[in-house]
């Protein structure tokens, strides 16, 4: 259970580093993608399901030219984004 909040938190980390690299802001990011910004700020903070950072993961990277390598998680335990 522990490894699934780091994993998570991980991927928060991931999403507020692109976001930040977009110079966007959540809120931005929120309008932009049609995305509730509180939804994106759980998935930043580790507080959502895999399945739902995910959904956001994709929305970005499908939204913004984004090199995929930057949005690669290695882990063997887990679906690889």
């Amino acid at each position: 259970m522990e490894n699934n909040k780091k994993y998570l938190k991980n991927l928060g980390s991931m999403i507020q580093n692109i976001i930040s690299d977009l110079k966007r802001t959540t809120f931005h990011i929120s309008n932009e993608l049609n995305i509730d910004e509180e939804l994106i700020k759980n998935a930043i903070n580790g507080e959502l399901e895999f399945k739902e950072v995910k959904t956001i993961i994709d929305k970005i990277y499908n939204h913004y030219p984004i090199p995929f390598k930057d949005i690669v998680i290695i882990n063997l335990n887990r679906y690889v984004i």
